[in-house]
């Protein structure tokens, strides 16, 4: 039976990946890479005891063989035979594995609850400023308790202001914010993102447990403006 590699952010997050997957992952991650120094190589462990070093180049579906460059050759590995995988990589390169959700922070400056609160209510006061509506978001700041809610709060603030400064650069746009009475930010584990309206009144559910997709500033931008 292959052995599964454990894929996880944090043990409450825990999702099991075949070698294949992973053998088809750092394919797709390889590719990305223009210099070939920075690709993945791996240690191919098969299931008669047999180990193999290399960059995996292409799988091949139809044969069912994995392609694997290692020094100047090219090895040709039967997928039935794959027992489990080694990758030679440091953990800031994990993320592919975990479908982006991975997030290293340990070379991040977390803002403690108290700086979040500053900048908060330095954004607050700058929007509200600029707009007509209030911005609430007090429940949340109070209730940010790991890094990564504290890290992606801070992302997220200064992605909304800058939202709001492009929808506002037209007549439309500019005239659509004023007519809010209250921009609302609200703590939502089961979503990633959604917004809900009232007749002056905006709520954006968001989670800030989980890391935000690469495209959450256009999603957020369009979920915006669609409730404007």
């Amino acid at each position: 039976m292959n052995k599964p590699l454990l894929n996880t952010m944090n043990s409450d997050n825990i999702t099991l990946i075949s070698p294949q997957k992973i053998l088809e992952k750092i394919i797709v991650y390889n590719k990305s890479l223009e210099i070939k120094t920075q690709k993945i190589s791996a240690n191919i462990h098969f299931s008669n005891g047999t180990i193999k070093e290399g960059i995996p180049i292409a799988i091949n579906e139809t044969e069912k063989v994995v392609l694997l460059h290692c020094k100047a050759s090219i090895i040709y590995i039967n997928v039935a035979l794959l027992d489990h995988v080694e990758l030679n990589l440091s953990t800031h390169v994990i993320e592919f594995l975990t479908d982006d959700n991975y997030v290293d922070l340990s070379n991040t400056n977390i803002s403690t609850s108290l700086e979040l609160k500053r900048l908060f209510k330095q954004e607050k006061d700058n929007i509200e400023t600029l707009f007509d509506f209030e911005l609430n978001s007090e429940i949340i700041i109070n209730d940010l308790k790991t890094e990564l809610e504290k890290y992606q709060f801070e992302l997220f603030i200064k992605v909304l202001k800058d939202i709001l400064n492009t929808i506002s650069k037209d007549k439309l746009g500019q005239q659509a914010l004023n007519n809010l009475k209250q921009l609302v930010i609200k703590s939502a584990d089961n979503t990633a993102l959604e917004l809900t309206k009232t007749t002056e009144n905006i709520t954006i559910h968001i989670n800030f447990k989980t890391k935000f997709k690469t495209d959450f500033n256009t999603h957020l931008k369009d979920a915006l403006e669609s409730k404007l």
